[in-house]
């Protein structure tokens, strides 16, 4: 059930964009937040007490927010034909 809570965190635009931008104050939002969130809670579990964020990570930034812009376009065809 972790790895599937994870997934969500993985292609989270907020988180995505934390993690290519670690600087920023969107970084800082998600770090304040992560706490709270259960995808967050559920990549930390994944990657172990060493590890950083990545250490459960497969999957590089670019095939993630990919995979994010696929499944809008696949929700804003979806959401087209039911018009």
């Amino acid at each position: 059930m972790d790895s599937f809570l994870a997934f969500f965190c993985r292609i989270c635009p907020a988180c995505a964009a934390a993690r290519m931008w670690p600087r920023s104050f969107l970084r800082r939002a998600v770090a304040a937040y992560s706490g709270f969130c259960p995808f967050c809670r559920a990549a930390k579990r994944i990657a172990g007490p060493e590890g950083g964020e990545e250490a459960g990570s497969k999957m590089s930034d670019g095939v993630v927010l990919m995979l994010w812009a696929a499944a809008v376009v696949a929700a804003l065809a979806i959401a087209a034909f039911m018009l």
